[in-house]
């Protein structure tokens, strides 16, 4: 039964390799010893990507991300190093339990240290939350550091909301008060004129008709 199990794992460790890789490896004796190999082969890569890693997180800020793109992004980050480079156990450790509170103390220090990562790169219009967060002694945990952030991003958006109403309103009062203005200049302007052939005022009769268009009959104009 055994035998079968390990069978599938190497198995499957050999299929997910590159074919260039798994010719390497074929004759591996079982599962384990396989393992190790490319533990051996391969584990110094991991400096590499451990450091990858921390470049990208360090580098990382809000810029053009809106809030919840740029804290996920980031947490996928965090979770990849802590994947790749764990913190180390407590030798007083037992049935996973730290009874010493070393493991407590050093959750708390990296804890702190993503909260600082995370409040850096945060767009400037987050100043004023940000001063108020770093005031706070300690410093609260991660998760509420975002959702005290997330609360001043959702009164934003309440605010903009708000005031595009009254932008339109104002930009119709605008037109509506250049209108007024430009009918009451008109009007000082030709009010006081009458034209003695079409019987209408704001113009005067100047100008000599040649006939009237299909349809309109001339008006009489009394001879003064």
């Amino acid at each position: 039964m055994w035998s079968c199990v390990d069978c599938a794992v190497r198995a499957w460790l050999i299929n997910s390799m590159a074919t260039s890789i798994a010719e390497t490896f074929l004759y591996t004796p079982n599962a384990q010893a396989l393992w190790k190999s490319l533990e051996e082969h391969f584990g110094e890569a991991d400096g590499l990507l451990v450091y990858k890693l921390r470049r990208e997180a360090s580098s990382l800020t809000q810029a053009d991300l809106d809030l919840n793109s740029y804290y996920s992004k980031l947490k996928r980050l965090w979770e990849d190093l802590e994947r790749m480079n764990p913190l180390p156990c407590c030798k007083c450790e037992v049935d996973s339990m730290c009874t010493c509170g070393l493991m407590k103390q050093l959750k708390e220090r990296e804890d702190s240290i993503k909260v600082h990562h995370f409040l850096m790169g945060l767009g400037d219009i987050y100043d004023g939350i940000r001063d108020q967060i770093l005031l706070i002694e300690p410093l609260p945990p991660l998760h509420k550091v975002y959702g005290m952030v997330q609360k001043v991003e959702q009164n934003k958006k309440i605010q903009i909301s708000f005031a595009e109403p009254s932008n339109t309103v104002g930009l119709i009062t605008a037109e509506s008060r250049n209108r007024d203005n430009d009918k009451e200049k008109w009007t000082r302007k030709n009010g006081d004129k009458w034209c003695k052939r079409c019987k209408k005022s704001g113009h005067l009769n100047n100008h000599t008709l040649h006939g009237f268009p299909i349809g309109i009959k001339e008006s009489k104009v009394p001879s003064s």
